[in-house]
């Protein structure tokens, strides 16, 4: 992240977090669960001025529909990011624990996956084409539509 502060609004998102921990000494595992579990409080997605207008419903189709395409294409890609991660673990048990990730997002044998659902919200809000993309040619660098059809 660097060492500038990060804004969203009016609030500073990172200003103290990269400073204060070098040359700190290493937290404990309790105390880094702590740190860890306070920012999620603090900043975690549902406390996102854009998370409350989508769903507080103030938002229009084409800010939905924009939010829906940006939140397909991450979670689309996020069983290839959590299999690169595997590779890289050397512990058995956490590769174990960490592959359900996967077959959520992918699904396993005739169950869909997650990514299926981002579709159904996609294609109601005017994508159609992104189900070809993924179904066809997701190894393809491919543009996807920046306007539902």
């Amino acid at each position: 992240m660097g060492s500038r502060p990060r804004w969203t609004g009016d609030k500073t998102l990172t200003k103290g977090l990269i400073s204060d921990w070098r040359g700190a000494a290493p937290l404990s595992q309790v105390e880094f669960e702590e740190a860890i579990r306070a920012v999620g409080v603090e900043r975690y997605h549902d406390k996102h001025q854009f998370h409350k207008l989508l769903h507080s419903g103030a938002l229009n189709k084409d800010q939905v529909a924009a939010w829906a395409l940006n939140r397909y294409c991450y979670q689309e890609a996020v069983p290839r990011k959590d299999a690169a991660f595997i590779s890289r673990v050397h512990d058995r048990d956490l590769r174990r624990e960490w592959i359900n990730r996967i077959l959520d997002h992918d699904g396993y044998g005739d169950e869909l996956g997650g990514i299926e659902r981002w579709l159904v919200l996609t294609d109601a809000l005017g994508f159609q084409e992104i189900m070809l993309f993924h179904e066809w040619a997701p190894w393809q660098q491919q543009s996807l539509p920046s306007k539902p059809m």
